[in-house]
């Protein structure tokens, strides 16, 4: 799913009658704002979020260990994949500290922020990849790709930097086969630009998740 303006989101969805495999990733958030210019550069600030498999790496995350920002979840970069920056290949980690968890759904999720040094006037997509998302009906343990545009070009219309919107869901949003539902995403835009959702299209967008909710519409 494709969001307009810059950002890249993941529904995670099953059915109920279908049995989940051991595949680590339950999805994630990537966004972006800007914080401060120089004559020659811009810093950008990376929002990022992300969910795992509850049990995929000790240490576990517990109530008592959340406010100590611990543990730490997965590993991985945020690489640039096209129209780079000279210079600007990896963005940063995406190693974030534990915020919430469930059990029962298995999944612990975190969240984070980084800045870079980015050249004005610069325009690329940068993503993470891996694979093993953790099954649907319609596929097993396929790869994943979260994609982001950032773009460091003042704007037409207003004179100012773009920012990317912001979403705030769940991991997991657990449906019955066979019945139609309409899921509320709850999206933040400073900007107050107008928004709409797309399947997403490429690899680049969404790896091997490409259309693989029957139905979706």
């Amino acid at each position: 799913m494709y969001l307009k303006y810059s950002y890249l989101i993941f529904i995670s969805i099953f059915y109920v009658s279908h049995i989940i495999q051991a595949s680590h990733y339950r999805g994630s958030m990537i966004s972006w704002r800007i914080v401060n210019e120089t004559s020659s550069s811009v810093s950008v600030e990376i929002l990022q979020r992300y969910a795992w498999r509850y049990d995929y790496s000790a240490p576990y995350c517990t109530d008592a260990t959340i406010p100590n920002g611990q543990p730490l979840l997965a590993a991985g970069y945020i690489t640039c994949v096209s129209t780079c920056p000279t210079g600007l290949s990896t963005l940063g980690n995406v190693q974030v500290p534990c915020t919430g968890y469930n059990i029962a759904e298995q999944y612990a999720m975190g969240e984070g922020r980084f800045r870079i040094s980015v050249p004005r006037n610069s325009s690329f997509i940068a993503a993470f990849s891996g694979s093993a998302w953790f099954d649907l009906v319609t596929g097993i343990s396929l790869t994943w790709s979260v994609a982001v545009q950032i773009q460091t070009l003042k704007r037409i219309d207003t004179g100012r930097y773009n920012n990317a919107p912001v979403i705030t869901m769940l991991p997991i949003y657990r449906l019955r086969n066979k019945i139609s539902y309409s899921i509320k995403i709850n999206v933040a835009d400073n900007d107050f630009d107008p928004y709409i959702c797309l399947w997403s299209k490429g690899t680049n967008q969404c790896g091997g998740l490409s259309n693989s909710v029957p139905g979706g519409i």
